[in-house]
């Protein structure tokens, strides 16, 4: 699973490098200082999970990549805990524990949906320093915060549960499908927003 990860935090980090060096706008080019403060304060918003990478170097290119890279690393984990957590809920309220089956199966939809999730990273905000070395080389210092939405895998979660049948049986009436439904519900509503707004 983590070479999946790994892999696919690397095919992301080459796309938001690319998005990210078309897209000024989040960027501004300044002398070394202090680290943000956006990037040591991360939002808190429920409707998101942040993660965060920094990197330096003497290539803009390699130095954004690497704070990219860092950053997906970063949300990935949190996106595995997030599941985790999920994972735990259906655990207790079912007291599936011992049950080898359920588990292996849950496990397989909550690793597919890492993968997916990831795919829904988007950058937050990012700022790029630079300063000369005592070499007299340009050196630059990249910071990055990426954005996770939070009903998108809460509605995810839920169409995959719908899939495989044995886990939409034994929790198609739990608590956490109620609360899925609603992460579903407010996906949806996400969506229909984001249409207006075109």
């Amino acid at each position: 699973m983590k070479k999946v990860i790994l892999l696919l935090v690397l095919l992301l980090s080459v796309s938001f490098m690319l998005e990210s060096c078309t897209n000024a706008a989040h960027r501004s080019k300044k002398k070394k200082s202090d680290v943000p403060e956006w990037w040591l304060n991360l939002p808190n918003d429920k409707n998101y999970v942040f993660g965060k990478g920094t990197a330096s170097g003497i290539d803009i290119s390699g130095t954004q990549q690497r704070a990219f890279t860092n950053s997906q690393s970063n949300i990935a984990q949190k996106v595995e805990t997030y599941l985790d957590n999920y994972r735990e809920d259906f655990y207790q309220e079912f007291g599936v524990g011992g049950d080898q089956e359920i588990q292996s199966t849950f496990a397989t939809v909550t690793k597919a949906l890492v993968t997916q999730c990831l795919r829904m990273v988007t950058e937050y905000k990012s700022e790029l320093y630079d300063y000369t070395d005592e070499a007299g080389r340009t050196v630059y210092e990249y910071y990055v915060v990426v954005q996770w939405p939070t009903a998108e895998v809460g509605a995810a979660l839920y169409d995959k549960i719908k899939e495989e049948e044995q886990l939409r049986i034994k929790y198609e009436k739990s608590k956490m499908m109620e609360r899925l439904e609603a992460a579903k519900k407010e996906k949806l509503e996400l969506d229909q927003m984001r249409k207006s707004g075109e």
